[in-house]
């Protein structure tokens, strides 16, 4: 029995499955392109006046907490103008 499962990829000539490791695709002799990682997208920065990107998801629901307070506060406000001012 294997201790760790077989890593396998496909050749980009023939598209028959190989392993990882081999330099050379076994079905059809072509040279086997190294496989690149795909780049990590960049981490957004905050933007004056917007709110950050969250990382992870204590962070995520401290900014969901801080803006459904802004809400409310808004929503305060514009009962309060309404009061004063007439219909919405």
């Amino acid at each position: 029995m294997r201790e760790r499962p077989l890593r396998v990829r496909f050749c980009g000539d023939c598209e028959r499955m190989i392993l990882v490791d081999f330099k050379f695709c076994p079905h059809c002799g072509s040279p086997v392109r190294p496989v690149v990682p795909p780049a990590e997208p960049p981490v957004p920065e905050a933007r004056e006046g917007k709110a950050p990107i969250p990382r992870d998801g204590r962070e995520a629901r401290v900014l969901l907490d801080r803006l459904i307070r802004e809400l409310e506060v808004l929503d305060a406000e514009m009962v309060e103008w309404t009061a004063v001012n007439g219909k919405r």
